[in-house]
């Protein structure tokens, strides 16, 4: 049943079972380390964030449909402020990469290191191929700001024959390794939006005064 909110100045607070109204869906599930998995769901795709038996961070995202092996495509996914939260994590992933800001609490920065200029382009995107195998055979995301309520992840499915490795026929899935990666150590800064993300509470939707005027920039649209 949805309880009606209660205001605290700038927030309202809803006690949900995953999503309110229009908002994006999110769920969370228990992995074999005792940490939560998240799916995010909206516009009928879902970009799920795995940690895995590897000890790996994992990207993918799929539409709901078949993703052929051997065809170059690619699935969108928008982060915006219609879940403030969310978005704030996204929004500090991004920061911290083009900023170089690897490590907390400590005067090292990778910004300009040969790492730096290999994840991010000239036109401040980054773009990560997942760490599966060869770069030149890989999935990749791209990671952008569109604007200030927007960040944008792209999935790239590589154009790689079927009888290379493994593809999955229904996500397209991006590996960031915790050791070996060719971004070390920029996965670091992937590994901490991770652990930012297991204080998302889907049962508990704290609705921000962001999220009520981006709403309302819409409906003027």
């Amino acid at each position: 049943m949805f309880q009606k909110p209660v205001y605290y100045g700038f927030l309202f607070w809803y006690n949900t079972c995953g999503c309110i109204g229009d908002y994006m869906e999110i769920k969370r599930s228990k992995n074999q380390f005792n940490c939560f998995d998240y799916s995010l769901m909206n516009d009928g795709k879902e970009l799920k964030v795995i940690y895995a038996g590897n000890l790996d961070l994992y990207f993918m995202v799929n539409n709901g449909k078949s993703i052929p092996y051997a065809e170059n495509v690619n699935i969108s996914f928008d982060i915006t402020k219609e879940d403030y939260e969310i978005f704030c994590l996204f929004e500090s992933l991004y920061n911290e990469v083009i900023s170089g800001n690897v490590f907390e609490d400590c005067d090292y920065n990778s910004y300009g290191s040969y790492q730096y200029k290999l994840l991010v382009d000239d036109e401040q995107s980054i773009n990560w191929i997942s760490d599966d195998g060869p770069a030149e055979c890989e999935d990749r995301l791209s990671f952008m700001r569109i604007d200030n309520d927007t960040y944008r992840l792209i999935f790239y499915r590589n154009n790689v024959p079927m009888d290379f490795g493994f593809k999955s026929s229904f996500n397209i899935v991006v590996r960031f390794r915790n050791s070996g990666s060719r971004y070390d150590p920029f996965n670091c800064v992937f590994m901490r939006f991770y652990q930012r993300l297991q204080e998302v509470d889907p049962n508990y939707h704290q609705v921000h005064i962001e999220e009520l005027l981006y709403k309302k920039q819409l409906n003027k649209k």
